[in-house]
């Protein structure tokens, strides 16, 4: 665990953006700090602000959920924030890992969701900052 701060994910986003690649694509630091600024800045479980950041890389005993879609030979790191309090808890390291799985799946289900519906989700951002949905109707001009 390190204590958060916007040097320290500057430095672990640099780090982590030269030595590797998402898919054969190198990664831009910049638009991975970001990412990882946005990702631990708040606890995983409150939302309170976080005091100390980490990473899950799951292996093989891991949570299914967290290792689909990963070719031979990959792996996935994830990112979470934990403030004071939760980061206190006995159970917080536990916790990480269901949360995180928890998490995936119900964005995987909204997903199946939405696709169902004709709907489809981005990570794009709209101009006012939130995530948008963009829906087909049957009809519609494109």
């Amino acid at each position: 665990m390190n204590k958060l701060s916007k040097i320290s994910i500057r430095k672990l986003a640099d780090n982590i953006a030269a030595r590797s690649t998402s898919n054969g694509t190198r990664l831009d630091p910049d638009a991975f700090y970001e990412n990882l600024w946005e990702t631990t800045r708040r606890c995983i479980f409150c939302s309170k602000p976080s005091y100390v950041f980490g990473i899950l890389d799951p292996s093989g005993h891991s949570d299914p959920v967290l290792r689909s879609g990963l070719a031979k030979g990959q792996a996935r790191f994830l990112f979470y924030g934990l403030c004071v309090k939760c980061y206190q808890e006995e159970d917080a390291f536990e916790r990480v890992e269901d949360k995180i799985a928890d998490d995936s799946l119900e964005e995987a289900n909204f997903r199946a969701e939405l696709d169902a519906a004709g709907a489809t989700y981005t990570k794009e951002t709209a101009s006012d900052g939130t995530d948008w949905i963009c829906i087909s109707h049957p009809g519609a001009v494109a």
